[in-house]
């Protein structure tokens, strides 16, 4: 185990006297792989959460409507019916 230590410590300290070289074209391509990898997962990821975003937005017609209905009670559907009957209800008398 220390002779495994040793061989760490005499391999790190040549590593800091090489100057480095750069990337192989390997290494290059490999990195160059793993970005276009994570812009592809980030992209699919934001779609995802653009569909729910778009989904609950409350600025759509839609959304708006969806937040209207689902404030408004059964017991308010009733009064509004009653409300509407009566009123169109001498309308439809004169005919």
């Amino acid at each position: 185990m220390i002779s495994s230590i040793k061989k760490r410590h005499e391999n790190a300290a040549d590593n800091e006297l090489r100057p480095w070289k750069g990337y192989t074209m390997d290494q290059l391509i490999v990195r160059q792989l793993v970005v276009k990898a994570k812009i592809e997962i980030e992209k699919d990821r934001l779609g995802k959460s653009l569909k729910g975003i778009k989904k609950s937005s409350p600025f759509t017609p839609a959304g708006v409507l969806r937040n209207i209905f689902s404030a408004i009670s059964a017991a308010d559907y009733v009064f509004w019916g009653i409300k509407i009957f009566r009123k169109v209800r001498p309308l439809l008398r004169r005919r």
